[in-house]
């Protein structure tokens, strides 16, 4: 039984837990400033969160083996330039796969296949990195592995954008919500209420995708179809704000 699961078996002791939290290398430390500050039931739920995050990290870090595979895996004894053309062609592989070009979309969404396009080249490095790590690094690994795990997010809402507009040919709806100027406790209160929010818009939207299979007459058709279409616009809005809220939180805003 590790640290974090013998903490868990004394039933989650506040501010054992926080000094926890700060043992660990990979802890944030605009987090753990609202931890030292107070407790609260909801700071003791995100504290819960935040280290089950990390023993779910640590135990799913495996040593990384030092060899060239033969078609995809990038090993430690490739050139930088080497590393660079395995990139592109993996870029061109995803553009292509995609079947999406710039000159397809509305202007306003042009920056988003961009930057989809840039994520995915910056993933495949970071794991040409991981691949290069010797197997005692497990600290760099965990990083490199949350790195990667936060970018792939990004690019899976880029492509939810995407994705609506190709289906709609209209953009979903933007983001609004402003949250540089919350404090980190706000900021963690805010995370909160939309991690609520989502689940609950998940489920009205499941519903009425179950509803639409049953649906008979081509107005109650249209209506469901409708309602569902205003959901995932304002889904895909509410998940950008959450990965806007989580970049400053963990400090990248």
């Amino acid at each position: 039984m590790n640290a974090i699961e013998q903490w868990k078996a004394k039933g989650t002791p506040y501010n054992e837990g926080v000094l926890l939290y700060a043992s660990f290398p990979s802890h944030n430390k605009v987090l753990l400033k609202n931890f030292q500050k107070k407790q609260s039931p909801q700071l003791l739920e995100k504290l819960k969160y935040e280290l089950s995050k990390i023993d779910h990290s640590e135990k799913a870090v495996v040593p990384v083996k030092k060899e060239i595979a033969k078609k995809t895996t990038i090993g430690q004894n490739v050139s930088k330039n080497e590393v660079v053309q395995y990139i592109e062609q993996q870029q061109i592989q995803h553009t292509t796969k995609q079947a999406l070009y710039f000159h397809e979309l509305p202007e306003e969404l042009r920056p988003t296949l961009l930057e989809a396009n840039t994520i995915f080249k910056e993933m495949c490095l970071l794991k040409v990195q991981l691949n290069e790590l010797p197997a005692e690094a497990e600290n760099k690994a965990l990083q490199l592995q949350i790195e990667i795990s936060q970018k792939q997010k990004r690019n899976a809402l880029c492509w939810e954008k995407l994705d609506y507009w190709k289906t709609h040919k209209v953009a979903p709806k933007e983001a609004k919500g402003k949250f540089e100027t919350l404090s980190p406790a706000n900021l963690v209160k805010q995370e909160q209420y939309l991690f609520a929010s989502i689940s609950k818009m998940k489920k009205r939207l499941e519903l009425n995708r179950e509803l639409l299979k049953i649906a008979s007459g081509v107005v109650e058709v249209n209506k469901i179809q409708r309602t569902i279409t205003k959901q995932e616009s304002s889904l895909i809005a509410k998940n950008e704000e959450l990965l806007k809220i989580k970049a400053l939180i963990n400090g990248e805003g």
